[in-house]
């Protein structure tokens, strides 16, 4: 595991009509880890979780010490057909942890293990969860 801490960004995106590949995607929501998208290189085709399910009461990347796998995105046509990507979610002391990443695909880079101080991650989950409700 990498000992540098990363910085989480959670952006609300809105599919972009003119984008032919995404203009059917649901408004999502984009992890971006030090201001990268680290999923859309390495799932290019699938959307991430909606704002109505992830910026909500109890959301699902809130960390707890108990780990938990989350689905991070998915095929359009569904998980079950074109595969996912899913990590677990974990609070170690002053960090969240994600780890054990799983890539259906199997034919896409490994994401490597994030840590990110858990302060500045709880408080973009409450800013990103605040714009999310307005």
């Amino acid at each position: 595991m990498s000992e540098a801490v990363c910085t989480l960004d959670l952006r609300i995106v809105a599919p972009d009509p003119e984008d032919h590949h995404r203009r059917h995607h649901p408004t999502e929501v984009r992890p971006l880890v030090d201001g990268r998208d680290v999923l859309d290189k390495v799932f290019p085709e699938g959307f991430t979780g909606r704002p109505e399910e992830w910026l909500v009461a109890d959301s699902p990347l809130e960390a707890a010490e108990a780990p938990h796998q989350i689905l991070m995105a998915e095929a359009e046509c569904g998980s079950g057909c074109c595969g996912f990507i899913s990590v677990t979610i974990q609070r170690r002391g002053a960090h969240v942890i994600w780890s054990d990443w799983e890539n259906t695909t199997g034919d896409c880079e490994n994401i490597p293990e994030f840590r990110f101080d858990a302060g500045q991650y709880d408080a973009e989950l409450a800013r990103a969860t605040r714009i999310a409700a307005r």
